[in-house]
């Protein structure tokens, strides 16, 4: 609601919180009045309305308020209000009047009241406006003056004429203009008679005539000076006020309004003492100070405070200087600059969370001391590296790595210490003297006391705004790789790459750290990663760091973020990303490091979009000569019993073991290996059935997954390795009989063997008839194919002998083995597809599926079985008393009875 401003005033007698509260509205009303005043000194007008609006004044205003406004609103346009005081319009009229009332010329002579009055507005040019102004001011003066000073103003008329004549006099007197000035005698002429008809007494004009002399009545906008006129009523107005505030000195409650306005002065004013004196107690005292504003900052959550004092310290410590010829000598002998930085690190170590912009600045510290291998090992060698040792496989170090631990300058090499101190010199060779040996000793000491290791190793305490801004920071350091000017190793120059390296290690070793706040992390680190990765045309240490440092971070944190794994998981696409050669040269040890994923985290991969991208770095390493061995041992690791298969990685193993069978490298047994895998995946499709039919759960989606089985297995078949293929038959005869526990329908059955086994039939008697090089010893794979095209035929056979598409799909196999026998006149061929077709035959006959009966299918069968062999007669074929189909003589060794329960295991 609106109310006067003006007449607001703090309750001396309330409570702390309460005379609290009112300045801070006080504060927040002196805003919105800034904010009135700027709309005025715009639009008059609409300046009044906004002020409505902000309930500044009253809706509509009223004249009252609006002359409170015009009165005691800072800022104001001074001849924007003398113009609308001296209006002619009635409200215009009302607010002067009102105006003119709100000033006490109790006491006042009326030069000092009349320069009290023009005060706060530039009188109007117009001679109209000025006569009005001043009439009602004349008015005014006398209702407190007339009756005082013993009737020396007669009345109010009188007051304007003299009132109209000072301003006459201001202007001859101080105006350049003007040559001849009014004298004190012309002055006096100038007023006879003009108080109610008699003379003013002389000792009056001549006091007015001296005070106007000496101190002109501004009557423009122009200066900054406060007049004697402006200080008389401010103290009168001190003397009219009530109260000062008062606070016990334990109250807080304005401590942030101060020290926001003395912390800025004070840095300032320390910072020149800590620069123009070499005293030792004052420079202690002075850091003293800076660690109390620090404190103070830190206690009211100041982050700027804190950016900036920061940024002074910094520079004090001479790091970020340019390297002088001995950096270590001259850090070692400037006692300012090591007071500095101890200064800088404890405060980011104590009061971190309340850093900002800051960790820039210390930043720059922290690579100055490693470029110059001043660095503690427990900085540069984090327990949570990303190359940790103990976990990598062997590999030739890096350059990066050689430096590292030649560099190390706190591992006892104090007999280097000369050599790696000088690293930015030509005179390396040169003997330090031990003035130089005491001063670097003094820069270990600084160093260590620094703690600059528990800036990494504690930021998992650090609040979330600073941790982002502490990790901001390291990636600004580590060199933007969109630059046109960087290098094509990683995103960075080779002069910048071992800095950006240490950056990398530090981010990552952070973001591992803070594993419970990764999502406030990851998007910064995963953009990041993605720029070197992206960025990286040839092999180097910096894009290594990087591949290493992301497949790190899904083994550490996978087992403890299983809400974000897919994102984790994803993230490896980036090495999909990857130039060509970049890829080939490191695929050995991403593989490896695949591994060890799966060794410590394959129970946290759930998601088939996880396994998709896992499967597909495997499926990389199959043809990769170094990586293929170590991919099929992570392979093995998932199918191997069927101890990891799952719905989710199904379909993603069994691609990847494609991959590997049809690899050349690691020769026909590793294509074998990945082959029995491949084929004992069925029995992770039996057991999952099992446990569906217990829940009383449809299969028909493990169904789909195991003609899909087949469908891959039919591919290595027609493989041009004789002992692939073979063997990929005999891990198709397992999948089939798993179909029992599946119970594969009668029109799956029927879908397989035309689009399956017929095929493959086809193709291999097309390969025996051509006698093709491209596959070697086809005879035999064929016959192994009519063996599990008879075992998978007669094992369907009571779910296909009712189907209206059996009779051709009979015939289809006859006329498949009839084509089988004539391309070859090997034995292999000519007495196995016979035997097997007597075995089926038999079969057939005996479920009572072939009779005289059914005449056109009696008659097409024993048609066809004449042509692939004349002994196949009706009456040459007794059917056996069991119904079980009897052993086929064609059968490999290593195949297990048609009556042996599915294989589930290698």
């Amino acid at each position: 609601e609106y109310s006067n401003f003006w007449e607001d005033a703090p309750n001396v007698e309330g409570d702390v919180l309460e005379r609290s509260q009112w300045l801070k509205n006080r504060k927040f009303m002196k805003k919105r009045i800034m904010a009135g005043v700027e709309h005025f000194n715009r639009d008059g007008k609409k300046g009044f309305t906004y002020l409505s609006s902000l309930h500044l004044l009253p809706n509509p205003p009223t004249a009252a308020s609006i002359a409170m406004f015009l009165r005691y609103a800072q800022g104001l346009d001074k001849q924007m209000v003398g113009e609308y005081l001296g209006d002619a319009k009635d409200m215009n009229i009302e607010v002067l009047k009102e105006y003119v009332t709100s000033f006490n010329f109790t006491g006042m002579t009326l030069d000092s009241a009349l320069r009290l009055f023009l005060e706060g507005y530039q009188l109007p040019g117009e001679a109209q406006k000025i006569s009005r102004i001043l009439e009602h001011f004349a008015e005014t003066y006398f209702s407190f003056m007339g009756q005082e000073a013993g009737g020396i103003l007669a009345d109010a008329d009188s007051a304007y004429v003299l009132s109209y004549s000072i301003i006459m006099l201001n202007t001859d007197l101080h105006n350049k203009q003007v040559k001849n000035k009014m004298t004190l005698a012309q002055f006096i002429s100038n007023n006879r008679g003009t108080n109610g008809g008699k003379d003013w007494p002389k000792e009056v004009l001549t006091d007015i005539y001296n005070s106007i002399a000496k101190d002109e009545i501004k009557l423009s906008s122009d200066g900054g000076e406060v007049s004697s006129s402006r200080l008389h009523d401010v103290a009168r107005r001190s003397n009219e006020g009530g109260k000062l505030l008062s606070e016990d000195a334990s109250c807080t409650l304005h401590d942030i309004d101060l020290f926001t306005i003395i912390w800025g002065p004070s840095i300032a004013a320390m910072s020149v003492v800590f620069d123009h004196t070499d005293d030792e107690q004052v420079l202690r005292e002075v850091l003293d100070g800076f660690l109390d504003v620090a404190k103070i900052a830190a206690a009211q959550r100041q982050v700027d405070v804190m950016d900036n004092l920061m940024s002074s310290l910094c520079k004090f410590t001479t790091l970020l200087n340019p390297a002088a010829a001995r950096p270590a000598v001259a850090f070692g002998e400037d006692t300012k600059a090591r007071m500095a930085a101890v200064t800088v690190f404890t405060i980011a170590n104590k009061y971190g969370d309340h850093l900002r912009a800051a960790w820039r600045n210390i930043l720059d510290c922290i690579l100055r001391l490693h470029k110059l291998g001043l660095l503690p090992a427990k900085v540069t060698d984090q327990e949570d590296s990303i190359l940790d040792e103990s976990q990598r496989v062997p590999s030739k170090p890096t350059p990066t790595e050689r430096k590292s631990s030649s560099t190390s300058i706190l591992r006892g090499l104090s007999n280097q210490f000369s050599q790696l101190l000088s690293l930015d010199t030509d005179d390396s060779q040169e003997e330090p003297s031990e003035r130089e040996r005491e001063a670097e000793a003094r820069t270990l000491r600084c160093i260590e006391a620094c703690r600059i290791d528990e800036i990494f190793a504690d930021s998992k305490f650090l609040e979330g705004e600073s941790l982002l801004h502490l990790a901001r920071a390291l990636i600004w350091a580590a060199g933007s790789p969109s630059d046109t000017s960087r290098g094509s190793t990683g995103g960075v120059p080779s002069e910048d790459e071992d800095t950006a390296m240490f950056c990398l290690e530090q981010v990552v070793s952070i973001t591992i750290r803070n594993r419970d706040r990764m999502l406030l992390l990851w998007p910064l680190i995963y953009e990041h990663l993605s720029q070197i990765v992206q960025g990286a045309t040839s092999p180097g240490p910096l894009v290594e760091r990087a591949v290493f440092s992301l497949v790190r971070i899904c083994q550490r944190l996978l087992p403890y973020k299983e809400d974000i794994a897919d994102e984790l998981l994803s993230s490896l696409q980036l090495l999909f990303k990857l130039d060509s050669r970049v890829a080939e040269a490191l695929l050995e040890r991403i593989t490896s490091e695949v591994l060890l994923l799966l060794k410590g985290s394959v129970s946290y991969i759930r998601s088939a979009t996880g396994w998709r991208i896992v499967c597909r770095l495997l499926s990389a390493a199959a043809s990769h000569q170094d990586a293929s061995e170590v991919g099929c041992e992570a392979l093995s690791l998932v199918m191997s019993e069927n101890a990891n298969v799952s719905a989710a990685n199904f379909l993603p193993c069994l691609d990847a073991s494609l991959a590997f069978v049809t690899s050349r490298v690691g020769g026909a047994e590793r294509s074998i290996r990945s082959l029995d895998l491949l084929a004992g995946a069925s029995g992770a499709l039996t057991g999952w059935s099992t446990q569906l039919k217990a829940q009383g759960q449809s299969s028909e989606e493990l169904i789909t997954l195991w003609a899909r089985l087949l469908h891959s297995l039919r591919s290595i078949c027609v493989e041009n390795r004789p002992e692939v293929r073979n063997h990929a038959l005999v891990s198709m005869q397992r999948v089939i009989l798993a179909a029992e526990k599946l119970e594969v329908p009668g029109v799956q059955w029927a879908t397989t063997l035309e689009e399956v086994l017929l095929p493959l039939i086809a193709e291999l008697t097309q390969a025996v008839q051509k006698r093709s090089a491209d596959m070697p010893q086809a005879d035999r794979t064929l016959r192994m194919a009519v063996a599990t095209l008879s075992k998978a035929f007669l094992q369907s056979l009571p779910n296909l002998r009712n189907l209206p598409v059996f009779p051709q799909l009979w015939t289809a196999v006859l006329s498949h083995l009839e084509k089988g026998m004539k391309s070859s006149k090997s034995e292999e061929i000519t007495e196995a597809i016979p035997e097997s077709l007597k075995n089926i035959l038999m079969v057939m006959m005996s479920l009572g599926v072939l009779t005289p009966s059914n005449s056109d299918l009696w008659t097409q069968t024993w048609k066809i079985a004449a042509n692939i062999s004349p002994t196949l007669k009706p009456d040459t074929i007794t059917p056996p008393a069991n119904t079980a189909p009897a052993p086929d003589p064609t059968d490999p060794p290593q195949n297990p009875p048609t009556d042996a329960p599915p294989v589930t295991s290698q």
